[in-house]
Parts: structure tokens; C-alpha cells; sequence
């Protein structure tokens, strides 16, 4: 254990590493597999309408109405 407490270590922390060493294999997923994105739809089913906050919830100061 050391005397000097962590709080007064400053900016001397060392970074540690990882132990990992790093593998052969090639990053993403699987050989064949084909990945697949959601579309936008021309026709959607259901609209969601999320109304703003008049003012901020944090320091209540008013929010443009833009």
C-alpha cells in the first residue's frame, strides 16, 4: 500500500494496456452472410409525433419554439 493517496497521483497515472494479444482473424461478421438495413417506407403505417419541452428540464430556461 502506498502513503500517498490516489487523489494526489495528478497527471503521473500511468494507462493501462491490455493483456489481448491480438488475433489472425479479420474483423465482421461471418463468410456469405448478408447483412440487412430497415428501409424507409413511402406509405408509413403509423406517425409518431414527439411534441419539445417549452423550457429545459435541467435550468428551466425557455426554449426557441423553432
Amino acid at each position: 500500500n502506498s502513503s500517498v493517496p490516489p487523489s494526489a497521483d495528478g497527471l503521473k497515472k500511468k494507462k493501462t494496456k491490455s493483456l489481448r494479444k491480438p488475433s489472425d482473424k479479420k474483423v465482421g461478421g461471418q463468410p456469405g452472410h448478408d447483412g440487412t438495413t430497415l428501409m424507409q417506407t413511402a406509405q408509413p403505417t403509423e406517425i409518431v409525433v414527439h411534441p419539445l419541452p417549452s423550457q429545459c428540464d435541467h435550468c428551466h430556461h425557455q426554449l426557441p419554439a423553432d
